[in-house]
């Protein structure tokens, strides 16, 4: 059955957008599925007997996963949610390189929405658990960011233009966001909207300067489920209206994302990215009247 919460099915959808902008970074920028390099990496699988098999199995997860999510986008279903669920499963398996967190996330989330969703059938508990998840992926974000290397990253990525304290307590902030705004985002009401605002900027050097396209748009994915149903709807009915708000917020986003994105980024990727940056700025004025009701006009 297709879902009926509003939120489910914005979730599924854009999760499924998130499912693309992976392809287009794992397997298409950093590691081109057509070349002679990608296809020696599952030399990891030992003999070239079972090298063969791990590539011909992955080539029909990626491209089942590929035809389904654009099926979904259309309309979320039971058979393209088992095969996503499925597909990204055995991608996991036979892919010739460690699995990224990205990668995990997605599958709790399609794993867990199988059960949930087409052996209980039970909406609103699916909503719950994703959110859950959600706020564990955050947290585990941060548990891997304990370390100094994550420093000299971003030290590195800054351009090494501020002094080492500021980037540490640049570091210590990001992992602060990460361990608490999403939890006080999922209990607080009021304060919600102004929450999931602030985890969107810490998103927006992730998309741009670091080039990570794929990560911050699934972990965006799941903010739909963090507002009642009714609430979402609103925002939904707001977002199909396209007011000029949306478009400058939009062409806003996407002038940020070019100016922060180092020039060398490759055009699909760059492409994707400029694509999520569009998609983000649309839903800030929505956000933002709600964290500053009277602010901005309906």
């Amino acid at each position: 059955m297709s879902p009926r919460d509003p939120r489910l099915v914005a979730f599924q959808r854009c999760l499924r957008l998130g499912y693309l902008a992976h392809f287009t970074r794992e397997w298409v920028t950093l590691r081109p599925f057509w070349s002679q390099d990608f296809r020696d990496a599952f030399a990891v699988f030992g003999s070239p007997g079972a090298a063969r098999l791990a590539l011909a199995l992955f080539f029909v997860a990626t491209l089942t996963q590929l035809v389904c999510s654009l099926l979904a986008l259309l309309r979320p279903s039971a058979p393209l949610l088992w095969l996503c669920t499925l597909g990204l499963l055995l991608e996991a398996v036979v892919m010739p390189i460690a699995m990224p967190n990205h990668v995990a996330l997605m599958l709790a989330a399609l794993g867990f929405q199988a059960v949930m969703l087409l052996w209980r059938g039970d909406e609103p508990e699916t909503v719950r658990g994703l959110s859950a998840i959600s706020i564990a992926g955050y947290a585990w974000a941060a548990i891997h960011k304990m370390n100094h290397g994550f420093v000299d990253v971003l030290d590195g990525v800054l351009g090494h233009r501020l002094p080492r304290a500021l980037v540490s307590l640049l570091a210590l902030a990001a992992l602060a966001i990460e361990l608490a705004v999403p939890l006080l985002a999922f209990v607080s009401r009021r304060a919600r909207p102004a929450l999931l605002l602030l985890l969107l900027a810490l998103h927006i050097p992730m998309n741009s300067t670091l080039g990570a396209i794929d990560y911050p748009w699934i972990a965006t994915s799941f903010y739909p489920l963090f507002f009642r149903a009714e609430e979402w709807a609103q925002i939904e009915s707001e977002l199909a209206r396209w007011q000029r708000s949306q478009w400058l917020a939009a062409a806003g986003s996407v002038l940020l994302f070019v100016l922060l994105t180092p020039r060398d980024l490759f055009i699909y990727q760059a492409a994707v990215g400029a694509a999520v940056a569009a998609l983000w700025g649309c839903a800030v004025p929505s956000l933002l009247r709600r964290a500053l009701p009277g602010w901005l006009p309906r």
